[in-house]
């Protein structure tokens, strides 16, 4: 018999309004409790480049440097968390748990939509349309969304920030199929949050290029009774989420070409197109272990390449046969029907297999990518895992009901089970949010299940030298070179850590290697370039810095710009200082080092008080101020604008602090511009009284 015309879900009996709406708000409530903890932190790794480092990010228009990202989505909601909060990464973190809780409700609602139109299957529901049936499906649909909602799985596309690409992008996939759901319920406004999800995720990730296939088949399954009645009713539906294909498809031709060189793509140098599918099997069945057992998480795997046949054989083999049982599934299942009714069964395990597998497609199959393991890939495909194996245990549990001689008891055992899960993966979600609070005790954990990432061992080191513990990151430094990678990064932080100790040999020693390596990296010309300095080799200190300029860093802007200071060409250092307050306005030493040539130059052409003083004045709040430097440069300020008796004051105030800090040297020198104020002439770099 021919599978019936897809049935309306709006001439069969709702489940009551309040009690969805109420799930719905108690599954919030519980997941916003379960994540409180994702809200505190710093900022860690790749956010680094993203987000804190980006020029990007620091304006939220014009749009062009946005559209010129393959990803302008996110990186302008990374703009809009800068544009009201800055670098205070609460805001950043309060908008990453918002989205995730968006996905939760998404999945509750577009399960418990789905059910509607299966509510006539045996399959998952009571054979009537009773009110228990109808109070089950809420039931089933809130606690898959809130597996899934506070699975630590998901922690790494949440805690982690800058894997707010990775949430978006499944906010889309979610809301595409919502929207079909509500276009399939009769309402024409489901084709707008399909038009809406399909441009959001397209241009938040590149995992939703398969979501028009996934919802597709999703539709054949459980709501069209044809290829034909999906074509003739809901055409425009595929149209509209196919549209952003316009935009995806010229963005990652890039990675088709094999001389073009990224993290990403055939041109990736470090691993291979067949390399990286040959260790994806193993890779898979290690998230499908972590979906069911999430212990222990790492948040950078440095996963190797398997070169094993006996391994990555047997292990490509089982996902093809598993593919192969989803297809037959899926098909098999579009034939089979009961007295006129679909069988859903065999026909949603179909679909689940392949879902999960088009879902990981992108970044798990033939595409390298430099990274061949991490934790965020997983966060929609676990939702299908959860689905499926929640769906089955429900199917188990209806069967032993409908059998056993004490049902009560039965339901009050399985809820004991589901609330115990419950618990332990609340309670290991919290730890591991925890755990992301601070970077040291983050690659700490990776540590523990990866000691032989050397990567692990560099980014501890840096977060121990970022709180200038120095002593405590140099031999974690020494670990990570010692694995003999030619990473000109570790080499150059190692010099930096060595240059603080006053190991200066050594220093410029790791600095020439880091240059040895990779000649363009801007870092290791800049801290050469400090060592130079501060052994008053200014003409190399200023090559070194003029390099580093040229490669983009900003910080050695400022560094060449203080060369030239002391070599007295006041005239070339303005305009390095005028561009470091223009990209860092936050950046205040530039602010007090223009302000000094401003009020002090010998040049009468460079000099502008007012234009000094404002500076100070916007940059610095000098009542609060306990810097020397700072109130000697007030004071010459004050002098240049004939403020002289304000002078003397500022300039007695810098001779106290230099006194209480033993700043002798500099004492002598205040003490000749004192002597300068109370004669009211300004101060003039260059003279000798």
């Amino acid at each position: 018999m021919s599978a019936p015309a897809s049935v309306s879900p709006d001439s069969l009996p709702q489940p009551g309004r309040m009690l969805a709406w109420g799930t719905g708000l108690l599954l919030s409530g519980l997941l916003l409790l379960i994540w409180r903890n994702a809200l505190v932190g710093d900022f860690h790794f790749d956010d680094y480049g993203n987000i804190v480092e980006n020029r990007a990010v620091r304006a939220i228009w014009p749009l062009d440097s946005f559209l010129n990202s393959s990803r302008p989505v996110g990186l302008y909601s990374f703009a809009l968390n800068y544009h009201f909060g800055q670098l205070d990464p609460h805001g950043y973190r309060v908008t990453n748990l918002l989205i995730h809780l968006a996905n939760v409700l998404l999945l509750y609602i577009g399960i418990l939509w789905s059910c509607d139109f299966m509510r006539k299957s045996s399959t998952l529901t009571d054979t009537g349309l009773s009110d228990p049936g109808r109070q089950r499906m809420v039931f089933l649909s809130a606690t898959i969304a809130l597996l899934w909602g506070i699975h630590p799985l998901t922690t790494q596309a949440v805690t982690n920030i800058v894997q707010r690409y990775e949430a978006l992008a499944s906010l889309g996939y979610l809301g595409a199929w919502v929207g079909l759901l509500i276009v399939a319920r009769g309402s024409r406004w489901g084709l707008a949050v399909i038009l809406l999800s399909a441009w959001v995720g397209q241009l938040s990730k590149e995992i939703f290029a398969t979501a028009p296939l996934v919802i597709i088949l999703f539709d054949r399954a459980l709501l069209a009774s044809s290829w034909r009645e999906i074509v003739t009713k809901r055409w425009l539906a595929y149209l509209l989420m196919v549209t952003p294909f316009v935009w995806f498809i010229p963005s990652v031709i890039r990675w088709f070409d094999p001389q073009r060189s990224s993290s990403m793509g055939f041109g990736l140098k470090s691993v291979s197109a067949w390399e990286y599918l040959r260790t994806q099997p193993e890779v898979i069945f290690h998230y499908l272990g972590l979906s069911v057992w999430p212990n222990p998480l790492c948040f950078d795997y440095a996963w190797r390449i398997q070169k094993d046949p006996l391994v990555y054989l047997p292990l490509g083999a089982t996902i093809l046969a598993t593919l192969g049982v989803g297809t037959w599934c899926y098909i098999k299942g579009l034939k089979e029907t009961d007295r006129g009714h679909r069988k859903y069964g065999i026909l949603i395990a179909g679909w689940m297999i392949l879902s999960f597998f088009l879902m990981l497609a992108p970044t798990s199959s033939i595409m390298p990518i430099a990274d061949l393991c991490v934790e965020h890939r997983m966060y929609l495909p676990l939702a299908v895992v959860i689905s499926g194996l929640s769906l089955l245990a429900y199917v188990g549990v209806r069967r032993l009901e409908r059998n056993s001689e004490r049902p009560v008891l039965l339901r009050c055992g399985c809820l004991l089970i589901l609330i115990s899960g419950l618990t332990l993966l609340g309670w290991r979600t919290d730890l591991r949010n925890r755990e992301y609070q601070n970077g040291i005790v983050l690659w700490n954990s990776v540590l523990k299940v990866r000691p032989d990432n050397p990567r692990a061992w560099f980014m501890l080191a840096s977060e121990y030298y970022g709180r200038n513990q120095y002593c405590a990151a140099l031999p974690l430094y020494e670990k990570a070179i010692s694995f003999r990678m030619p990473v000109a990064e570790f080499h150059s932080s190692y010099a930096d850590c060595l240059r603080d100790l006053n190991r200066t040999e050594e220093a410029v020693s790791q600095y020439e290697r880091a240059i040895q390596i990779k000649p363009r990296l801007a870092k290791a010309h800049n801290g050469l370039g400090v060592i130079q300095q501060r052994d008053d080799q200014l003409p190399a200190a200023r090559a070194s810095f003029q390099t580093a300029t040229e490669l983009g860093l900003p910080e050695a802007r400022y560094n060449l710009a203080t060369v030239l200071i002391e070599q007295q060409e006041f005239a070339a250092a303005v305009p390095l200082l005028q561009e470091c307050l223009e990209e860092h306005p936050e950046f205040h030493l530039p602010a007090r080092r223009l302000a000094w040539i401003l009020a002090t130059a010998p040049d009468d052409n460079l000099r502008d008080g007012p234009q000094a003083s404002a500076l100070i004045a916007q940059h610095f709040q000098m009542n609060e101020s306990e810097s020397l430097y700072l109130w000697d440069t007030y004071a010459a300020v004050l002098a240049e604008l004939g403020k002289y008796e304000q002078a003397v004051k500022a300039a007695e105030k810098a001779i106290t602090l230099a006194d209480t800090q033993s700043k002798e040297t500099l004492r002598k020198e205040i003490k000749t511009r004192l002597d300068c104020y109370r004669q009211h002439r300004p101060w003039r770099e260059g003279q000798s009284s």
